[in-house]
């Protein structure tokens, strides 16, 4: 039985968990948006979940044994040739497969249900080996490393993309 359990959606309910994790600086650093600092913050990033269109699909990871939330991961666009993957996971979380098995489950969820996708990307910050190994772990192969802007850097940031074609991911499986 896997360990984890993705839920369609984050809940209004669910924003003290997910601010529990991103409020964690260690969790932040390799993200794009800035650690969470008051409860506000995951409420906002909550209703900007439920504001997104529906080929825009987000959800909460939660172990089955627990109801909290520990994590979140994202696909979409869902109705166009290419759609991102993009996950966080809380720190206590890290280093137990539970990101590389959800992030499976959805690019799987997402060939399977989403018949425009053609290719699926992903990118982490270089110095995010472990996110990059959850890539790997799925299929994503590397493609290139690329410098970012990020609004909360001054310096910009080095990533590294990875992509899955539908035909790879169909050989990987």
């Amino acid at each position: 039985v896997a360990p984890t359990g993705l839920v369609a959606g984050e809940h209004r309910a669910d924003a003290p968990d997910v601010f529990a994790y991103a409020s964690n600086p260690n969790v932040s650093r390799f993200m794009p948006w800035e650690t969470h600092r008051t409860l506000a913050d995951a409420e906002a990033f909550i209703e900007m979940v439920l504001g997104r269109k529906e080929n825009e699909m987000t959800w909460a990871i939660r172990l089955r044994a627990a109801p909290s939330v520990i994590g979140a991961i994202e696909f979409g666009p869902s109705d166009q040739a290419e759609a991102r993957i993009d996950f966080a996971l809380a720190e206590p979380f890290w280093g137990r497969g539970l990101m590389t098995e959800a992030a499976s489950a959805v690019l799987t969820w997402g060939l399977q249900h989403c018949l425009a996708v053609q290719r699926v990307v992903s990118c982490a910050v270089t110095r995010n080996v472990a996110s990059q190994r959850v890539m790997e772990k799925c299929g994503l192969k590397f493609e290139r490393a690329q410098l970012h802007r990020w609004l909360k850097c001054v310096a910009p940031v080095e990533q590294r993309h990875y992509q899955i074609s539908r035909g790879e991911a169909r050989g990987h499986s």
